[in-house]
């Protein structure tokens, strides 16, 4: 035993100092060639944009068809965007199907024209008739949907037709109020009938079926 080892002052040998470490970047994967059938396809794993490895993927094509929901429809109109300061504010026309639109009494203000992205009208003399009769010579061969979306605001007669789809008031025809909507046949017989609120945004949509007669 050493005598007065115990006097000795301790020695720093080295100091160790923690120092923040830079998150890892996620590895990436990125298709980078494309073919028609897929089968030259690959994804390439990148890491810090540095390729590391390669993958190939194939691809077996589908044979369902997926069709547009107005692949084959007969009218469309939408309001979007529409303004009553657009030179065109009174030409709602669908010129893939030769279809337009005649309004009658329309002042074009807020309460008479186009109003956040909507036709609005006050008042039982101001209306807007799309030159198309749906129930006209129609068949059930193949269907059809007829769909509107529409909002009823301040109602003060719950009887008052606000939309009618079909040439006159008696026959086949769609006859919408605030709060019902009614499918008639041609024999001016309820088929289907439907209640809702007024004062609210409505979606409806009617769809006719074929039926094996």
């Amino acid at each position: 035993m050493l005598q007065g080892l115990e006097d000795l002052a301790p020695t720093e040998l080295a100091t160790a100092t923690a120092n923040s470490q830079e998150k890892a970047p996620d590895l990436q994967y990125i298709p980078t060639i494309y073919t028609q059938d897929g089968t030259d396809t690959y994804l390439v794993g990148y890491y810090n944009n540095n390729p590391i490895v390669t993958l190939p993927i194939y691809i077996v094509k589908n044979s369902k068809i997926v069709v547009n929901e107005t692949g084959f429809y007969e009218l469309k109109l939408s309001a979007y965007g529409r303004t009553n300061e657009s030179s065109n504010r009174s030409n709602w026309n669908d010129t893939t199907n030769n279809v337009s639109t005649t309004f009658t009494n329309i002042e074009w203000s807020t309460n008479s024209g186009w109003y956040k992205n909507s036709f609005r009208t006050v008042g039982v003399n101001q209306y807007a008739t799309v030159n198309l009769q749906p129930f006209s010579n129609f068949s059930f061969e193949n269907g059809k949907a007829i769909e509107i979306e529409f909002e009823s605001e301040k109602v003060a007669d719950d009887d008052d037709v606000i939309i009618r789809i079909g040439s006159a008031s008696t026959g086949a025809r769609i006859e919408i109020t605030p709060d019902t909507a009614t499918l008639y046949n041609n024999a001016n017989t309820e088929v289907v009938h439907t209640n809702y609120k007024a004062n609210e945004r409505i979606k409806l949509c009617f769809i006719l079926n074929r039926i094996p007669e």
